[in-house]
């Protein structure tokens, strides 16, 4: 089955992709901040980069070092 990949960007960052295969687009996160949403199903593109976005906020971090 052909996948789909697209990264996910919080503040012009990329922290994650988003991986399209058949209906399912499942999220894989580029930091450990990200655990909680390894594998989560999204609808789009814009909803895993709005809930990814608020899932850092909620932590403090922002999707850059410093």
């Amino acid at each position: 089955m052909p996948s789909n990949v697209d990264f996910v960007f919080v503040d012009q960052i990329a922290v994650g992709l988003l991986v399209t295969e058949g209906e399912c687009k499942r999220f894989c996160g580029a930091s450990g901040a990200l655990a909680a949403l390894e594998g989560a199903v999204f609808a789009d593109l814009e909803e895993a980069e709005r809930i990814v976005a608020r899932h850092l906020r909620s932590r403090g971090e922002h999707g850059c070092a410093g």
